[in-house]
């Protein structure tokens, strides 16, 4: 699985560069934050036996607070970080379902980068998936 996230990750940095060059849909990506990796502690492939997709890793605001915590989010739903709130309710949901959220499950957003602004309100999502 390391080598699948290694392998993501790798195709990111393409991508942004893609987006960058993009005259059209550059203009809607906040491009001073990095894009987000998936989430997966599964030893491989082969264990993953729930996948949760999200939309975005966007979160919206100006203050100062939620951009340093916008940087700090660097995996899907941010499920790395132990006390977090979406972690603790995936794991709640997973143990429900009789997964092991550190074993058995894949996270991903459908898009990786952070939106200027929240694309739920704008149909960005819309503009990118055309592309």
């Amino acid at each position: 699985m390391k080598n699948h996230i290694l392998q993501i990750e790798r195709k990111l940095l393409t991508t942004k560069k893609v987006l960058l060059e993009d005259s059209v849909l550059q203009n809607d990506i906040d491009f001073e934050y990095n894009f987000i990796l998936p989430y997966s502690k599964s030893d491989s492939i082969s264990s993953v036996k729930l996948v949760i997709i999200g939309q975005d890793p966007t979160i919206q605001g100006e203050k100062e607070s939620t951009k340093k915590r916008q940087r700090e989010i660097t995996i899907t739903l941010d499920l790395n970080n132990e006390n977090g709130t979406l972690r603790r309710y995936c794991k709640l949901i997973c143990e429900n379902l009789g997964f092991n959220i550190d074993k058995e499950v894949y996270a991903t957003n459908l898009c990786k980068c952070v939106f200027k602004e929240k694309p739920a309100h704008n149909g960005v999502l819309d503009k990118h998936s055309k592309q």
